[in-house]
């Protein structure tokens, strides 16, 4: 094209490419090929001396994403959870759906971690995709969606514990449903303890939405473990707040600061 007479600019624009790579190729001797990729250090994985005894041990029946973590952990690997999971999950050995929520199956604490246990935690390890349920109904709001993770299926009627059951085929959001009742039930009991456990979790769950609430509520820490740990709550002041609130935009335009004035006094006392 160069040889044809085409300028430089209307070259990049025809083969999409920058100025300075049709310089690059046209002041080449020859076509530019690009070398084969070798995995060099700088693309090797500190998980690579792990790889082999994860396989092997995948291959005797363990499908626990975090008990294979700690097992090449104890071994010398210093990097994440995730990497692991990733690697597992690249490899076919777990199911994508595994995110470490099943470490605990039993009505016990982990050492590491310390999160209760429930059934609700438990994780299915086989791999055999689950037959679509079906749903002829119209989906509720997003609001509405998010309220039946919050409530529970114990707590649902008949219509919306199928909503639910047909949303958690998403395993996205299936892993948000068990981290909201973990979070509930950490809150009921009161459990500031196992706050920054399930943090931790929620850190590494793969989902970005849910990775980003949890770094900020970890700038809260001390906040929110207070939260779990008093009963105080600043409520009563937020309604005192809105009913002031209420007053003042009831009363605009309509009467005197004087008039005003009163009727606060007298509401709130």
């Amino acid at each position: 094209m160069f040889q044809q007479g085409l300028p430089i600019l209307q070259i990049a624009r025809q083969l999409h490419l920058t100025r300075t790579t049709v310089y690059k190729y046209i002041a080449a001797e020859a076509f530019p090929e690009r070398a084969p990729r070798s995995k060099s250090r700088s693309t090797r994985s500190i998980l690579d001396p792990y790889t082999s005894y994860l396989r092997e041990r995948t291959e005797q029946g363990c499908a626990n994403g975090q008990q294979l973590y700690r097992e090449v952990r104890d071994q010398g690997y210093t990097g994440t959870y995730k990497t692991v999971m990733r690697w597992l999950q690249a490899q076919g050995l777990l199911p994508r759906h595994q995110l470490g929520l099943d470490v605990k199956l039993d009505e016990e604490q982990d050492a590491d971690d310390g999160l209760p246990c429930s059934e609700m935690m438990r994780s299915s390890s086989s791999t055999e995709p689950a037959k679509p349920l079906p749903f002829s109904e119209p989906l509720p709001s997003a609001r509405t969606l998010s309220w039946l993770l919050v409530k529970g299926p114990t707590h649902l009627k008949g219509n919306e514990q199928r909503t639910l059951a047909f949303i958690q085929q998403d395993p996205s959001v299936e892993t948000i449903s068990v981290l909201t009742q973990q979070f509930l039930l950490l809150l009921k009991e009161r459990q500031a303890e196992q706050v920054e456990a399930w943090l931790k979790i929620c850190a590494e769950c793969g989902i970005p939405e849910i990775e980003a609430f949890s770094q900020g509520v970890w700038r809260d820490i001390d906040a929110v473990k207070a939260a779990f740990q008093f009963p105080y709550s600043n409520g009563p002041t937020e309604g005192f707040i809105n009913r002031l609130k209420l007053l003042k935009r009831s009363m605009y335009g309509r009467g005197s600061f004087e008039l005003l004035r009163q009727r606060m006094l007298s509401e709130v006392s």
